[in-house]
């Protein structure tokens, strides 16, 4: 009922007059006609795959859109060779939508309405740039083609090997839970302190002091008990 328009006596269709460049036209009206909006996709397709959504909300569906993701290339170039099964060019999570209602069909952090991703570009990562990355910036400079988004460095926090001379807090990605300059002794004279996850070279060596002060201190703590008797 949806497809017949507000007028009964005079049946809609969306595909009367198409642009050119952007899909077909014909004289079938909607309720006849398998693809309404003429770009190539099956209308059953078209509302498969947006499902409740309006990616670019324009408030009118996929099926009556020739440009459903609004990203300035018609649905009928996204379709791919066989609209039936319209292309996805990133295809990487399940679920992930098929290129005419991806804004970012091939995930390189770089819109489809990008000049740039004009022609084969768009469906290719390695365009225009050989690494993605290259299309982000600081403070996120890294693309995640999984998602096609710009993220934080992926060793960020992460030690590098060579010590700065100044403790971060954060060595190989292990928070130091620090050493007391003073170890605490247990009831029978065991040393109680923490000697946390070696990390840099520097922290491998407080480590190493932290735990010989302990045992110093076990040592004259164990005497002095000896005296006493």
């Amino acid at each position: 009922r949806d497809e017949i328009g507000a007028d009964a006596m005079n049946p809609r269709n969306t595909d009367g007059m198409v642009p050119m460049g952007m899909g077909t036209s014909d004289m079938i009206p909607d309720y006849l006609d398998a693809d309404d909006d003429g770009d190539g996709i099956p209308t059953r397709t078209e509302r498969m795959a947006e499902g409740m959504m309006d990616l670019d909300m324009d408030m009118t569906p996929a099926y009556l859109d020739r440009d459903s993701d609004g990203d300035g290339v018609s649905d009928s170039v996204e379709a791919g060779a066989t609209p039936a099964m319209p292309a996805n060019s990133d295809g990487m999570l399940t679920g992930d939508l098929p290129d005419f209602l991806d804004t970012d069909s091939d995930n390189d952090c770089l819109g489809d309405s990008d000049m740039r991703e004009a022609g084969a570009a768009r469906t290719d990562p390695a365009m225009p740039s050989a690494s993605s990355d290259a299309n982000c910036m600081e403070p996120t400079p890294v693309c995640d083609r999984a998602v096609g988004r710009c993220v934080a460095r992926a060793d960020a926090g992460v030690d590098s090997g060579v010590d700065s001379g100044v403790d971060t807090g954060v060595d190989g990605g292990v928070m130091d839970s620090g050493v007391s300059s003073t170890p605490a002794l247990s009831g029978d004279g065991a040393c109680a302190c923490r000697v946390p996850a070696a990390g840099g070279g520097a922290d491998r060596a407080a480590s190493a002091l932290a735990t010989l002060a302990g045992l110093a201190l076990v040592y004259g703590a164990r005497r002095r008990s000896k005296r006493s008797r």
